[in-house]
């Protein structure tokens, strides 16, 4: 178990207090503000937080040790961060992009995002042909994705570019805080935002 004790910022001292939980508590939320807030390694959805791609953070191996800082506060006895998006804690169980279930509020960026709300409230083919549209920046670089978008195949476009937006353009961030976790040799214990 962990002993924790916090260095005063007057005088270069410890702060004077048994180690009961509290002081462990407190540096678990403080750790957890870093993971999330500070690192930079994830950005908020409406669904909660997803891994955010940064070349030198998977070249450092931060998502690695993010996973071991996560793997440590839950075998420590710390409350399991509940900021995680749905796909994010599927991914983790089940190591399986087939078994992540996504929507297009799991992607991060707010553009992407609403292009695929649009495509997804189409009701006509004109409105639907609209808002493919706005997809045209990316989605040809997506291989398997509908070429023509139809009423019929529309729920199989967003189903397949939330999956290529959210999860594939970042699955090798996902494998190594996978990797990360598994550090205790255990199966994490995650919470979802939602």
């Amino acid at each position: 178990m962990l002993y924790v004790t916090f260095a005063s910022d007057e005088h270069d001292t410890e702060e004077d207090a048994a180690d009961l939980g509290g002081p462990r508590r407190e540096f678990f939320r403080l750790l957890v503000k870093a993971i999330f807030q500070d690192s930079g390694a994830f950005e908020a959805t409406p669904n909660g937080c997803t891994l955010k791609f940064n070349i030198l953070h998977l070249q450092n191996g931060v998502y690695r040790t993010i996973g071991r800082m996560l793997s440590t506060i839950i075998v420590q006895g710390g409350e399991a961060p509940a900021f995680l998006s749905p796909h994010v804690v599927d991914y983790i169980v089940s190591g399986d992009i087939l078994q992540v279930h996504l929507t297009p509020d799991d992607i991060g960026d707010p553009e992407l995002r609403e292009n695929l709300k649009k495509v997804v409230n189409a009701t006509t083919q004109h409105d639907l042909e609209k808002a493919v549209s706005c997809c045209d920046s990316w989605r040809y670089q997506v291989e398997g994705l509908p070429l023509t978008v139809t009423m019929a195949n529309k729920d199989l476009f967003v189903k397949n570019a939330a999956l290529y937006l959210a999860v594939l353009q970042r699955q090798s961030c996902f494998d190594q805080l996978t990797d990360g976790l598994s550090y205790y040799g255990r199966e994490p214990q995650f919470a979802c935002s939602a």
